[in-house]
């Protein structure tokens, strides 16, 4: 690369965007889907992922109610933008815990935590980045079951920690 030092000095740099855009149609004439409808950072790597899912919705919204195009484009939009919006919000978050918290202990004892969670409770404890990498649930519902699932988890810790200070105190006393 004999040019890289040049090239690097000389070439524009490109901005990485987040877009949210509403309403995804114009009447029955047309629909945008993909990153013009949802551009997200490419902290999480679903960009191309989530824009295929705009084309496999879509093409199940035709089935159902084509020629209905209104109908189609609308409930397109009503299935995807959750989705689309999720996943965008989970895409910048994995950047500021990417850049920010992955040297913490406490962060790295979270993962660990998680993992364990799951290979002890694989049907109803998922880590976030498996429902999003490995599985088909949809965005919206990973990221709720993910919140839900961070919360009963600091509940647990929270109880232990409880629990231990208790037994402590118990046998402090004996």
């Amino acid at each position: 690369m004999p040019t890289l030092v040049h090239d690097f000095q000389h070439n524009p740099v490109g901005s990485l965007v987040t877009i949210h855009c509403s309403p995804w149609r114009y009447h029955d004439k047309a629909l945008i889907i993909g990153d013009a409808a949802h551009a997200i950072v490419p902290f999480y790597g679903q960009g191309a992922n989530c824009a295929f899912e705009d084309c496999s919705v879509l093409a199940e919204c035709i089935r159902k109610h084509a020629p209905d195009w209104q109908m189609v484009f609308e409930e397109c939009t009503r299935l995807r933008k959750p989705n689309s919006d999720a996943i965008a919000e989970m895409a910048l978050h994995n950047f500021i815990e990417m850049r920010d918290h992955t040297a913490s202990r406490l962060f790295r004892a979270r993962k660990k935590l998680e993992h364990l969670l799951h290979r002890l409770f694989p049907k109803s404890f998922m880590p976030l980045y498996n429902m999003i990498s490995f599985s088909t649930i949809p965005y919206a519902e990973a990221l709720y079951r993910s919140k839900r699932q961070k919360r009963w988890m600091a509940i647990g810790v929270l109880g232990l920690v409880v629990a231990m200070l208790v037994i402590k105190a118990v046998i402090l006393r004996i």
